[in-house]
């Protein structure tokens, strides 16, 4: 929505530009009288390159004012530098995600008797079952690459491995 408001306000500024381009044009061609003489090209044409002029001038400034302050590596240093959890939460998340990833397959057998009727159905169900399992493996994997210090732990993939181990017992 902020990128829309830019160009509206960068819109306006170029419209008010050619108004007072067209009130004036008589005075910047030489004509006292500004009747009704049509401007001559070269009029013309310094209008329109300063009307493109003031429209990316605007875009310009407005950009440095609407996205002042939230530039992504700004926010990501910072996050980084907070360090979202301590070194022993990381890891007991971590394990927790070990945990969920093999609790997966629990009940793997009974729900694939009483909802997988056929082959193809029980297929689906371990499918669904190994890919869930291989998720969770990775996730945990990128908590403790986080913990090595290898990459920084995504905030979205903290939550995540919150939201996962939420019935997970220790």
């Amino acid at each position: 929505m902020q990128s829309f408001a830019l160009f509206a306000v960068s819109a306006i500024l170029v419209s008010l530009c050619a108004i007072f381009l067209f009130l004036g044009y008589g005075v910047l061609a030489g004509n006292k009288s500004g009747g009704g003489q049509l401007p001559r090209p070269a009029i013309l044409t310094v209008s329109a390159i300063v009307l493109i002029g003031m429209f990316l001038a605007s875009l310009f400034i407005g950009r440095g004012f609407l996205y002042r302050g939230s530039d992504t590596r700004i926010v990501a240093a910072e996050a980084a530098a907070q360090g979202n959890a301590s070194q022993t939460e990381l890891t007991d998340l971590a394990d927790k995600v070990d945990q969920a990833a093999e609790e997966v397959y629990s009940g793997l057998d009974t729900t694939k008797e009483i909802i997988g009727k056929t082959d193809a159905r029980k297929e689906a169900i371990e499918h669904g079952r190994n890919r869930a399992h291989q998720k969770l493996g990775s996730l945990a994997e990128r908590i403790r690459a986080a913990l090595r210090g290898e990459a920084p732990l995504d905030e979205l993939d903290q939550v995540e491995a919150e939201h996962v181990t939420q019935g997970v017992k220790d």
